[in-house]
């Protein structure tokens, strides 16, 4: 089985780099700040790098940040059109009419 890193923690990265703000990314998330925190941390423990640079001036994504970010993004996008696709086929309804009713 492949080692993947908390999903989770993945999604929280990607709207932390969106925001480029931990308390926007929680309020967005409806989580505290702290839990956000903590996912961040969390992955960039997995990696055992930062994934970003916090300063006075905000928030950036480290050189390796930019570089996780578009892979996380476009996985979570195929996943969404996926279960778009299961969803949309689960739902269509055919129909089947005689063609006595139709007269």
């Amino acid at each position: 089985m492949r080692r993947l890193p908390p999903l989770n923690a993945l999604q929280i990265f990607e709207t932390v780099a969106r925001y480029a703000s931990f308390t926007r990314a929680a309020e967005h998330l409806c989580l505290t700040q702290g839990a956000v925190s903590r996912q961040v941390l969390a992955l960039e423990q997995y990696y055992g790098l930062p994934l970003f640079r916090r300063s006075s001036k905000g928030l950036t994504l480290t050189a390796e940040g930019e570089q996780l970010l578009p892979a996380v993004r476009d996985g979570f996008g195929r996943i969404e059109e996926a279960s778009q696709r299961l969803t949309r086929q689960r739902t269509e309804l055919a129909l089947k009419v005689p063609t006595c009713v139709m007269r």
